[in-house]
Parts: C-alpha cells; sequence; structure tokens
C-alpha cells in the first residue's frame, strides 16, 4: 500500500460543495480558509500574524514570550498562548515548522477529537491545548526558573506531533510530504531535523512529547504506550482514543460564553449497548424456558406453548390465540376436509 499523504488542506475531509461541481473543482481561498477547522484556523492566523507582527517591527519578541513571572503574576496570559505561535528566523525552518504544526493540528481536531468528543470536536481538542500549554509553561518555570524567557513554539509542536503520531503509529505516511515513514518515527525525525538545523530547542522538543504522553495517559485511564509496550500489553493499550479526560461543563460555558456558542454534552457512543439496554426497558415479567413450566408460576407470563393443560381446548383452536388472541375459528389441516 502507498504511503498516505497526510499533508492535505483541511485534513482530508473535504466536503462536496453545494453550489455545483464547478465550485468543488475550482474552489475559492473563502471556501478553503471556511473548509479548515475552527481551532485549527485560529492557529495558522495567530502562527503567520506573530511573524508579520515581529518582521515588521511593530511588536518586540519580549512583548510575546513566555515569562512565568510576567505571565502569572502580573497577569499577561496572553504569553502563554504566543509563545507557542511563533516561528523560526530561518525561512526554510519556519516553513516546515508552520506546514507540520497545520497538518498536525488539522487532523487531530477532524480526527482524533471528532471520534472521542462528547460535545464538539474544537471544544475538546481546545481544553487538549490549554491543558498542555498550562503543563508546559508551568514545567518550564520549575525547570529553568520563573524569570527566563523563552519560545515555546517547539514544545507545542512536538506535543501536537506526539499526539498524532500514537494515533497513526502504524500507518506509513509521507515526512514533510518527501520520505515515507511510519507515523511512531515522526517524533523521532523532529528531534533528528532540530539537532540538524542546529536548533537549542531539543529540550523543548523532549518536554513537549512528555506532556503530549502525560496527557494520554489521563484521556486513556492507563499508563501510557510506552508502559503497554514494555509490559507487553495488548497492541491498544494506551493508544485507543479514550476520550475520559474531555472539557469538563466549567470550561464548555467558557467557551460557549467567550464564541457565542451552545454547546450540549452528547451521550457517549461506546457505551450503548442493546444487551443492557434491554434490561432497562419496561419489560418487567420474569423468564421461563420454552416449553418448561415457568409460565405456571408466572401470573404475568402467557399459556406455556406446546403444554397439555387439563383444560384440553386445543381441538377447538384455542391453541392458535396463543399468538394473537384474536383468531376464534376451528382449526383444520391443510388439504383436508371439513368435518
Amino acid at each position: 500500500m502507498s504511503p498516505r499523504n497526510v499533508h492535505t488542506l483541511g485534513g482530508g475531509n473535504s466536503r462536496p460543495s453545494s453550489s455545483g461541481s464547478q465550485d468543488a473543482s475550482n474552489p475559492s481561498i473563502k471556501m478553503i480558509w471556511g473548509s479548515i477547522a475552527p481551532v485549527t484556523r485560529a492557529i495558522a492566523l495567530m502562527l503567520c500574524l506573530n511573524s508579520v507582527l515581529f518582521n515588521l517591527q511593530i511588536v518586540s519578541f519580549g512583548q510575546i514570550l513566555f515569562q512565568w513571572n510576567e505571565t502569572y503574576k502580573h497577569f499577561q496570559l496572553w504569553r502563554a498562548v504566543t509563545s507557542c505561535m511563533i516561528l523560526p528566523p530561518k525561512a526554510m525552518y519556519a516553513v516546515m515548522e508552520l506546514y507540520n504544526i497545520f497538518s498536525r493540528s488539522s487532523q487531530l481536531e477532524n480526527e482524533h477529537f471528532f471520534i472521542t468528543s462528547l460535545t464538539k470536536p474544537s471544544v475538546d481538542y481546545t481544553f487538549y491545548i490549554c491543558c498542555c500549554i498550562f503543563f508546559i509553561t508551568n514545567a518550564v518555570a520549575l525547570i529553568f526558573g520563573p524569570m527566563v524567557v523563552v519560545n515555546l513554539t517547539g514544545a507545542f509542536s512536538s506535543c501536537l506531533t506526539f499526539t498524532w503520531a500514537v494515533d497513526n503509529a502504524n500507518n506509513k505516511v509521507l515526512f514533510y510530504g518527501l520520505i515515507p515513514v511510519y507515523g511512531k518515527y515522526y517524533p523521532l525525525l523532529m528531534l533528528l531535523i532540530s539537532v540538524i538545523f542546529g536548533e537549542e530547542n531539543f529540550f523543548l522538543l523532549i518536554l513537549g512529547m512528555f506532556t503530549a504522553y502525560i496527557f494520554l495517559c489521563l484521556d486513556t485511564r492507563s499508563f501510557g504506550p510506552i508502559w503497554g509496550f514494555i509490559m507487553r500489553k495488548q497492541a491498544s493499550y494506551g493508544r485507543a482514543p479514550g476520550g475520559k479526560f474531555g472539557a469538563p461543563n466549567w470550561f464548555i460555558s467558557l467557551y460557549d460564553l467567550i464564541f457565542r456558542t451552545h454547546t450540549q454534552r452528547s451521550p457517549q457512543s461506546s457505551s450503548f449497548n442493546p444487551v443492557s439496554n434491554l434490561f432497562k426497558s419496561g419489560f418487567q415479567g420474569t423468564g421461563s424456558r420454552l416449553g418448561g413450566d415457568g409460565a405456571k408460576k408466572n401470573p404475568r407470563g402467557g399459556s406455556r406453548l406446546g403444554s397439555r393443560d387439563t383444560s384440553k381446548a386445543t381441538s377447538t383452536g384455542a391453541s392458535s390465540s396463543v399468538g394473537t388472541g384474536s383468531f376464534r375459528g376451528e382449526g383444520q389441516r391443510l388439504g383436508g376436509k371439513k368435518e
């Protein structure tokens, strides 16, 4: 099977246009932009906006880079987000970073959280991003100190990539659209590229992957796929999207308030069990073996099919009324003569 090219605009979930085949074959920029998932669209816009503002010297990196003291003590909370959305200064590496973040984000929002979400994929995906950013920023402060100024784009990118790689561990994809590789090796290649380009964010890449692993453990209620591999557990251990660490009600209410949406939590599709639902229905009787004596003891049960009751009413067709309760005529053998 040929490698799957995962680098497609909109995550490969393009839908046919209702305006006709001509619009579908010749999509406009507005249609392409509208086909992108909302959170991924915001991430792509912020990545480009930060780079433009810095290159035009409208803002300095000191105003958008992360510093724990300024972010949490002085309530400059935007630093935690903007520091994760800064493209590298080198043009080649900046294009690769933008390409990777957009592709990973689009597929996570359209596929991973589409499967696990109990509300809307964008809500749970936003909660995932907030949790990962909160963990990364506080881990950096604990390791380097609260006064350090740091760019967290590498950590954010590796976090998205690791979560995506777990879902596509055994799928052969094209690394940056060129090199065929299995998804589970994608994070390792990111580390290799970081060394080749001489970037100083190698530790931040490791931190981002560790953050994604922690979230995966919480989401699947397990010790993660690495632990499952070491302990030789089943292949799906710690890998299958669990959806057990989704957005809480307060986060959903805050999301609806900010973005003026109306989100309702839907029941888990995986909890649907026809057998269990059968016992939750309105049936109140007790079961008995077909042809057994349980019907005699059950006041709500019907007559025992084929029983030889003392009434001996089978000659008058009473046995046929067991099924429908409406036939009152006389039965006769097929092809026989009426007596």
